[in-house]
């Protein structure tokens, strides 16, 4: 088993996972396909990526397989947390004669991480410990506890559940940090001032000492013959044909004026002489070269912004991939398992004694209601039918009556003996690990055995419930399978 670390204060803990699900490992599998530039259309977007670093911040919202340490402390307001960054506080809903109580393990820790709250690109997580109690019930009595500062940011999280809400959310938050430093560079790509750019660039460049300097750093080469710069050995040719070849090499104009003399190649002064013509040429040609150099650079700009948009798109349907929940509407549901619209309601049916319990959920997609009685009682049956929510899919369950026609099919015996041993202990082991969290996690579930399907078949976890039908609110279908053993569903 692996962990993720979480940061809370002032110490580090592990939030158990069992690794990055499959379904994970598929989500976050991408990779920014490269744009392919060709020198004739140049662009500057892959030299953008490669500045940002965009490999190494893609690999950094890979979903975490592994143990990743991070910070150990809430972060101040002067802090620079990285966007993904999890914090998480933890309580214990503990069950008493009251009803659901919040124990927060470090009370004093509530004020600092409720400060995170106004943070959009952190994950802050309220971790839910309980026992013996539904998690659908733990979750909704954490919400009602902490509302009034729980923001789409802030996930309602059991220790029962996966992590992959957490992955999820830390993932989006990452990657929309990337595609903001992206809108952020194209959106500064400045159209509209290149102009005035250009021109200011080009007054820095176009001097008689800079075009000097470029003539004596220019390498030439004639033919097989290394002529080299300035600092190299004199090179020196009395052919008028060959002088115009290096020339127009070095300037593509033609020197007439220096053709007959002898000519030292890498001598400053005949360097300088080209120098200034090119700078003559330049500044008698300034306007023209200055509008095609505008037109050129417009060009890149234009296709590096086209290019970046094309890497945003893909970046953008990455983040899409990653459908997160909706809490808001999850609590909505959570919150139809109270099937009384008034307190006084509520109270007044939990001072019946005759009345065991009840589950509230779905038949067929349809609302309902499973009450259970210790007895007949038609005063409190009455009730029920005239206070709640959903009077039109009611059902009663006499749980004595139940009891005394012995409705409840009991594990044979024989067909557990006949299973061999290694598959009977394999069984074992997986009813201690994922029993507590099965039954924790399905309020109709309430036993968990070994057996053979129908007692004759392969063998199979067994798990008896209160009602095969009625899928509670906020819960899952009860699973076919659990670590490739099948599931037998045995109703009371």
């Amino acid at each position: 088993m692996k962990h993720l670390l979480f940061a809370s204060m002032e110490e580090r803990f592990e939030l158990e996972c069992n690794g990055a699900t499959e379904m994970l490992q598929e989500l976050f599998n991408f990779k920014l396909t490269r744009i392919n530039e060709d020198p004739s259309q140049f662009s500057l977007c892959n030299n953008i990526l490669k500045a940002i670093q965009i490999d190494d911040l893609l690999q950094d919202i890979r979903p975490p397989s592994r143990k990743d340490e991070v910070r150990g402390n809430y972060p101040s307001i002067l802090d620079l947390v990285k966007p993904g960054s999890v914090f998480v506080f933890e309580v214990v809903v503990i069950p008493d004669k009251h009803g659901l109580q919040i124990k927060e393990k470090d009370s004093s820790k509530k004020g600092d991480f409720f400060q995170l709250v106004r943070s959009i690109n952190t994950v802050k997580v309220i971790r839910i410990y309980s026992r013996s109690v539904r998690v659908i019930d733990a979750k909704l009595c954490v919400y009602n506890e902490y509302k009034h500062m729980i923001t789409e940011t802030v996930l309602l999280h059991h220790d029962f559940e996966g992590y992959e809400e957490i992955a999820k959310l830390s993932g989006v938050q990452k990657l929309q940090s990337l595609i903001n430093i992206l809108l952020f560079v194209k959106d500064n790509i400045l159209q509209d001032s290149l102009k005035n750019i250009v021109e200011e660039a080009a007054g820095e460049v176009f001097t008689l000492e800079t075009i000097t300097d470029l003539c004596y750093a220019v390498c030439l080469q004639d033919g097989d013959d290394y002529i080299g710069t300035t600092n190299s050995r004199s090179y020196c040719c009395r052919s008028i044909f060959t002088v115009k070849r290096i020339k127009r090499t070095l300037v593509q104009h033609t020197l007439e004026a220096i053709a007959k003399l002898l000519v030292n190649i890498n001598d400053k002064l005949w360097r300088r002489s080209v120098a200034i013509e090119i700078y003559h040429c330049i500044m008698e040609n300034r306007n023209m070269l200055m509008y095609g150099i505008l037109r050129e650079i417009r060009k890149m700009c234009t296709r590096t912004i086209s290019d970046l948009d094309k890497a945003l798109k893909q970046l953008e349907r990455f983040k899409d991939r990653m459908v997160l929940l909706n809490q808001q509407e999850l609590i909505t549901e959570w919150e139809n398992r109270q099937i009384f619209n008034s307190e006084a309601s509520i109270i007044e049916l939990a001072n019946d004694q005759s009345v065991l319990g009840y589950i509230a959920g779905r038949v067929n997609g349809k609302p309902a209601v499973k009450v259970f009685l210790q007895h007949d009682d038609k005063k409190a049956v009455s009730y029920v039918f005239k206070n709640c929510k959903y009077p039109e899919n009611i059902h009663f369950m006499n749980v004595t009556e139940k009891l005394k026609v012995n409705a409840v099919r009991e594990i044979n015996k024989l067909a557990v003996a006949s299973i061999d041993t290694s598959t009977r202990n394999l069984l074992h082991a997986i009813i201690q690990k994922e029993g507590e969290r099965i039954m924790a996690t399905h309020s109709t579930v309430v036993g968990i055995g070994i057996s053979r399907i129908k007692d004759v078949g392969a063998p199979c976890i067994a798990l008896f419930c209160l009602d095969k039908q009625l899928i509670p609110f906020g819960e899952h279908k009860i699973p076919e399978q659990i670590e490739g053993f099948p599931v037998d569903i045995r109703e009371y």
